[in-house]
């Protein structure tokens, strides 16, 4: 016995007092004679609370150890039938101090949670959503009459939402100071979410779901890569069917059969007037020069020059070979044997 009273000297001997004035924040009025429950919790873990009457100056007093401290306090005047005064207050105790702390007006709600026949449904999870950003809004449950009660709420608008096993509902509240709004919340089936309710069963769906995408992009990946091959080896079957023709088609050319005694000039003379430039300015060039380096010297029209030089190949006057896109004309053996 001796030493807890020791104990409870020491405490009071290096304790500090804070003088709080208490006001209202809308009026700035003092609050007087009225009960307030004053939570202290210290950062370090420590917490207790003490209930005192503020009579008529309005100052409350408590003792605190050196410490930064979270203040909570709740007034509630008798004469109301709801709670009516909230406050938050941070502190750094050292020594004796003083503050002023201002009160929020708060109100109390009182409700059950039925379901639609009315009956009631105890342990609902209870949620409020208000206007206000002070206060005590934290989550509860309903007792086992389905009931529930809520003080230190903000006034102003407010939303009571209850949960209940597969089944939700909700119900929009005014709280005022220092009264007890009545409310009933009740239920309804909601639309069940199977991502919510079979999570693995949702995730085992995406797992499949994203396999088959990937099989089918795979699937039409490699059917592109055959049909680009497939029709890289047709364009190459086709180069080589005109490659033949062309073959063919020069074997089956009729050759211009003239007498050795012929002269040069007098073979050139029989071709037309725009033939015989050409082949005089082969001549001209030791016998060969490229289609380009012909139309560049001529200014022929690209299309009539090429007509040009396919007749002549035909008539067997020059021979016509292709690097890519580059074509050699040069004059035919038969002809260079007879200049």
């Amino acid at each position: 016995m001796k030493s807890l009273a020791l104990l409870l000297l020491l405490s009071v001997c290096f304790a500090a007092t804070l003088t709080m004035e208490l006001r209202d924040f809308t009026t700035n009025n003092p609050i007087t004679n009225s009960n307030v429950l004053i939570e202290m919790h210290e950062d370090d873990g420590e917490s207790r609370s003490v209930n005192q009457f503020v009579g008529p100056d309005g100052i409350a007093r408590i003792l605190l150890e050196d410490g930064a401290w979270h203040i909570k306090l709740k007034m509630d005047d008798l004469t109301t039938g709801g709670k009516d005064y909230y406050a938050e207050q941070r502190l750094h105790i050292q020594s004796d101090r003083e503050a002023t702390v201002f009160f929020r007006p708060v109100g109390s709600v009182r409700g059950s949670v039925v379901d639609e026949q009315g009956n009631v449904l105890p342990g609902a999870r209870i949620k409020f959503d208000c206007i206000g950003d002070y206060g005590e809004t934290s989550e509860q449950s309903t007792d086992e009459y389905g009931s529930f009660r809520a003080d230190w709420l903000p006034i102003g608008s407010c939303r009571v939402s209850a949960l209940y096993e597969d089944m939700t509902g909700s119900q929009g509240i005014e709280v005022s100071a220092g009264m007890v709004t009545e409310t009933q919340v009740v239920m309804q089936q909601r639309v069940a979410n199977p991502i919510l309710e079979h999570p693995l069963r949702f995730l085992a769906l995406f797992v499949v779901v994203t396999v088959l995408l990937l099989i089918v992009i795979a699937f039409l990946y490699i059917r592109a890569k055959k049909m680009d091959k497939r029709v890289k080896d047709l364009s190459i079957e086709r180069a080589e069917l005109r490659d033949e023709a062309a073959r063919i088609e020069k074997k089956k050319r009729p050759v211009i059969r003239v007498e050795k005694k012929a002269s040069v000039d007098e073979l050139i003379q029989t071709l037309p007037e725009r033939e015989q430039g050409i082949i005089r300015l082969v001549l001209e060039n030791k016998g060969e020069l490229t289609q380009a380096q012909i139309f560049k010297l001529t200014r022929i029209p690209k299309t009539s020059l090429s007509r040009a030089i396919k007749s002549l190949e035909r008539h067997n006057f020059v021979e016509i070979e292709e690097f890519g896109k580059v074509k050699k004309v040069r004059l035919a053996e038969w002809f260079k044997e007879k200049l």
